[in-house]
């Protein structure tokens, strides 16, 4: 089954472009090397000092099995001595993936932007959740016919004990600073 991982750098001030040149020094090696890898989108914003990573892979193991990987010790040493605090991660489950018929190109990159909404579902009422963010999405395909992907993933372990949304949803907008699709 397909996982989505993402990775949150948060930078120290002014050392953005460092954390984002070892960063995507991995993000290639692992699209070199990981025939799992499927999807990889690396989005930034030097003003928030912050770096977002997703990728998708074709298994949970090959996700889990990148810790082991012979470069990965190198590049955490790489990325150390200009992160704020230690990298975020998270595994989600992919529910829908839509890609438009064409591919970001390199003019693109960092024109467009990565868009990201999440929603906390209270306790037991994730699917009513999910259910409000798919009719959400297909909206948004007809309101904005240049989304060139829409992801739908979920984190069910994560779930609040409030109303049916726990919180307002969060809304965070990145340039995208490298795309990549396999196949």
């Amino acid at each position: 089954m397909p996982v989505v991982v993402e990775l949150t750098l948060t930078t120290r001030p002014g050392h953005y472009e460092q954390a984002l040149e070892a960063y995507l020094d991995f993000v290639n090696r692992l699209e070199d090397e990981i025939e799992d890898l499927s999807l990889a989108i690396i989005a930034g914003e030097p003003a928030q000092d912050l770096i977002h990573g997703v990728g998708i892979y074709e298994s949970a193991e090959a996700a889990e099995d990148l810790a082991s990987l012979p470069f990965f010790a190198e590049v955490i040493d790489a990325l150390e001595p200009h992160l704020a605090k230690a990298p975020e991660r998270n595994e989600l489950e992919l529910l829908a993936l839509y890609a438009m018929d064409t591919e970001i190109q390199a003019p693109h990159i960092g024109e467009a932007s990565l868009v990201e909404m999440s929603m906390l579902a209270r306790l037991g009422h994730v699917d009513d959740v999910i259910a409000l963010h798919e009719s959400f999405a297909q909206d948004f395909q007809e309101v904005e016919p240049n989304a060139v992907i829409i992801l739908e993933t979920v984190q069910r372990a994560y779930d609040a004990v409030e109303s049916l949304l726990a919180e307002p949803p969060r809304r965070s907008e990145l340039h995208i600073v490298h795309a990549f699709a396999r196949g």
